[in-house]
């Protein structure tokens, strides 16, 4: 009986790997988005404790518009898969009411309907995320303003660098992303955060 269970159950895992995926996919795309915004327009930090006029950050990673769907749909999505694969247990008894292990089976069973219902709930998710990616939040379709750093650790922290003109305060206010005035390092302009003024990228324009 077991071994039905965990055959039965191995789906589940590639719903969550797949939930994965995608919430890893979509937190990439977002967060490249929500930085490049940061240079068309002034505006506070996400962070995890807010100071000042700081933002917090998503309680699902994601802004609730997608995430709340998408855990809706993970959800449905594990609820079908259960409902197409479940493991069952036959046991036989003798005339004295004891049960019979040698003609007694267990297997994995399935439901075509459930399991044709999993199929086209799992199409229409798989083309609502793909429709996402092409046409709004894919990295193609996003108006460069600043370098696309996404989660590197590295970039980010090139991109933080303070300018002179901000005081320690500067983070709890609101800022925006652009070369930094009056700011050079071996002759090249510096890009930066600011809460003062910023100068826009200029394409082709070497910068560090």
């Amino acid at each position: 009986m077991t071994k039905s269970v965990v055959v039965a159950n191995l789906p589940q895992l590639i719903v969550s790997a797949a939930y994965f995926l995608y919430n890893s996919s979509l937190t990439c795309m977002l967060l490249t988005r929500e930085c490049n915004n940061y240079a068309v327009q002034r505006k506070p930090l996400r962070v995890s404790r807010p100071e000042g006029v700081q933002r917090s950050t998503f309680w699902l990673q994601l802004p609730y518009r997608f995430g709340i769907p998408l855990m809706t749909a993970s959800t449905i999505l594990h609820l079908l898969v259960s409902q197409s694969f479940f493991a069952q247990s036959f046991s036989t008894h003798t005339s004295n009411g004891s049960v019979d292990n040698d003609r007694s089976v267990s297997g994995v069973l399935w439901s075509p309907t459930a399991l044709l219902v999993t199929i086209i709930f799992s199409g229409v998710v798989l083309l609502f995320l793909m429709v996402i990616c092409a046409l709004e939040y894919s990295l193609f379709s996003v108006k460069v303003f600043m370098p696309i750093s996404a989660s590197c650790s590295a970039a980010i922290s090139a991109a933080c660098h303070r300018s002179v003109r901000d005081g320690t305060d500067a983070a709890r206010l609101p800022l925006k992303y652009g070369v930094l005035s009056g700011q050079s390092n071996e002759g090249f302009r510096r890009l930066g955060f600011s809460s003062s003024e910023v100068e826009p990228l200029v394409d082709g324009e070497a910068y560090r």
